[in-house]
């Protein structure tokens, strides 16, 4: 397949790839954000403000952002594996995604800890206390059980790992198309802990790298990009129109369409995506996922204490938290690849999936 892609077409998709990424690790960002549960004021106009606010970034328009994560990477990974290059893969993915996970995982586990035996703590009253045990230690590091956002890390570690499993399911297109309905149909009884709209977007993501992967990098016409416009600004009105439908919350619905979300968002993006500059900033998504939480924590904490606490500044907190952390976050990035370029690149994986 990849011989009948050209050159260009695989450098305008990584191009367009990397801004994906850097967009959707903000819009994952802003689900992540506490500004407006700083602010409890339970009555009054502004407060309701507060709540449409907080749903149409927390909510709307944000959650399609780990499906297309899990949609692209499997796309990625499986667009030319073999079963001869599992071993070399594993290897890749070593450094790209194990030794990040386990670094990143043991530096926020101190960070708990000390939000939560110092001073520190004092400022962080709604974080979960540690318990400092090798239990809750162990977990921390292996599991990612104290650093939430890591859970999407852990799966797709896990994905690698038994990627012939997976390329036998998607090697035959109707046993991938049947694999990929089943799964998430079996979503709908949500037995035990296991994330099934996970597999069910990766393994979508697997197919489309094992059998259209020039589908996924052809770029989209004006009409359907126009068209997938339509679609988002539907979707997103009506979900805040209608916050409580109970379709919105079905497992299989949100499955159905988290994945015409995919579509239509990457869809979208080749309307613009000749007119942008490529950036060094946008392969920066990977330190945007793994910086954003505690950071952003931080910072939003200290607005809300610095200034009065009034329901009005809610939102100037999001904003300001939102801007503030990825300059930091940047300015870090910066500093770190000019001056610790090898632990940089050690600290990062070289990006979540920058290895083409």
């Amino acid at each position: 397949m990849e011989n009948l892609i050209t050159k260009e077409q695989m450098n305008y998709f990584w191009k367009k790839r990397d801004f994906v990424y850097y967009t959707l690790s903000i819009l994952i960002f802003m689900i992540h954000i506490s500004s407006f549960a700083q602010y409890t004021i339970q009555e009054g106009t502004m407060a309701l403000v507060n709540d449409k606010m907080a749903f149409f970034f927390k909510e709307s328009i944000t959650r399609f952002a780990v499906p297309l994560f899990f949609v692209l990477s499997g796309a990625t990974f499986f667009r030319d594996y073999t079963n001869k290059k599992y071993i070399s893969k594993i290897k890749s993915r070593f450094f790209t995604l194990v030794i990040p996970y386990l670094i990143w995982n043991t530096v926020w586990m101190i960070f708990d800890i000390i939000c939560s035996y110092t001073f520190i703590s004092s400022f962080f009253t709604g974080r979960r206390i540690f318990t400092l045990n090798t239990g809750n230690i162990f977990k921390s590091i292996f599991l990612a059980e104290w650093n939430i956002p890591f859970w999407f890390l852990l799966y797709l570690i896990v994905f690698v790992f038994i990627s012939p499993l997976i390329d036998f399911i998607v090697k035959n297109k109707y046993t991938g198309i049947c694999s990929i309905a089943a799964v998430s149909i079996f979503s709908i009884f949500e037995i035990g802990t296991l994330k099934y709209d996970a597999i069910a977007f990766y393994l979508l993501g697997a197919f489309l790298g094992k059998h259209c992967f020039e589908f996924v990098i052809r770029k989209t016409s004006r009409k359907n990009g126009i068209c997938s416009i339509a679609f988002l600004v539907i979707y997103i009105t009506a979900k805040n129109i209608f916050p409580e439908n109970v379709y919105f919350g079905k497992p299989l619905a949100k499955i159905v369409i988290f994945m015409l979300a995919c579509y239509a968002f990457w869809s979208v993006v080749d309307l613009f995506a000749d007119k942008i500059s490529y950036r060094p900033l946008y392969t920066r998504s990977f330190a945007v996922f793994i910086l954003h939480s505690n950071i952003s924590s931080v910072i939003c904490k200290l607005f809300y204490l610095i200034l009065p606490k009034s329901e009005y500044l809610a939102f100037p907190n999001f904003v300001f938290t939102m801007v503030l952390t990825l300059v930091l976050i940047n300015v870090f990035c910066v500093i770190a690849e000019h001056y610790l370029p090898r632990t940089y690149a050690l600290l990062m994986g070289k990006g979540i999936t920058i290895k083409r």
